[in-house]
């Protein structure tokens, strides 16, 4: 039961990491979509990142609640349905506003991770559980340039 919740958050970072740079390719093709120029634009990624910086550190509070298992699928859920209505926003502000809601999410799915392996997994196999999970954020990164391509 440990290892398939360990590919659940690594799922959760993997997409938290991808979500960021993925927009970046889109927004040339946004900022011409919605007419407005790049100060303007920046607001969907900067919103997003602000959102989840600030909340990561308070997602521990949300995440001690909830329990690991309820927060994991509500921030899922959160950030799958955030995700689904900027894609079909229809207006800047609005894909801004979105995009927050999408780093609320972000922010227990970042969270979580780490909280999870320390007090699920042994001491034994603790490292190695650490070690598939920081690979995550990384190969987000490097998938969302041409998952983003691709999209846009």
């Amino acid at each position: 039961m440990r290892w398939p919740l360990l590919g659940a958050i690594w799922l959760s970072g993997f997409l938290v990491s991808l979500d960021y740079t993925a927009v970046n390719i889109a927004l040339p093709t946004l900022s011409a979509e919605f007419g407005v120029g790049t100060s303007a634009i920046s607001w969907i990624a900067l919103s997003y990142m602000l959102v989840m910086v600030a909340l990561t550190l308070p997602a521990g509070a949300v995440i001690g609640r909830l329990g690991y298992p309820s927060a994991l699928t509500w921030s899922l859920a959160l950030f799958a349905a955030a995700s689904l209505a900027s894609a079909l926003a229809s207006s800047l502000w609005l894909l801004v506003v979105l995009r927050a809601i999408q780093g609320i999410g972000a922010a227990v799915m970042f969270a979580i991770g780490p909280a999870m392996i320390k007090t699920m997994f042994s001491r034994e196999s603790r490292s190695r559980a650490f070690a598939i999970f920081s690979t995550a954020p990384t190969a987000g990164l490097c998938a969302g340039p041409a998952i983003g391509g691709e999209l846009t």
